[in-house]
């Protein structure tokens, strides 16, 4: 048996991911108004399909926003993008293009 590619019609490439363990460690290391903004936004996955959905998005590359995953004193650890935040990412968006 062989499955059918997926079809993609729409792809957002500029999809921000800020889930609340990294939220809460960029306020604490001083970084809760990324680039200027009022505060850093809530999310969900259930959330981003719900507004991806609403916009006719088939899916989403998600990105981490400014600054990034090294801030403060290593605040989420020595390699955080590979042992803290793309591990819960996964977990989060499994099942989702």
């Amino acid at each position: 048996m062989t499955s059918q590619p997926i079809r993609i019609d729409w792809l957002d490439v500029h999809a921000h991911y800020v889930a609340d363990h990294y939220a809460e460690a960029r306020r604490a290391a001083g970084h809760g108004r990324p680039d200027g903004t009022p505060g850093l936004p809530g999310w969900s996955s259930a959330a981003a399909l719900e507004v991806r959905a609403a916009a006719g998005v088939d899916a989403a590359v998600l990105s981490v926003s400014s600054p990034g995953v090294r801030f403060g004193a290593d605040s989420l650890g020595t390699d955080p993008a590979a042992s803290v935040l793309f591990p819960r990412l996964l977990s989060a968006t499994k099942g989702s293009p």
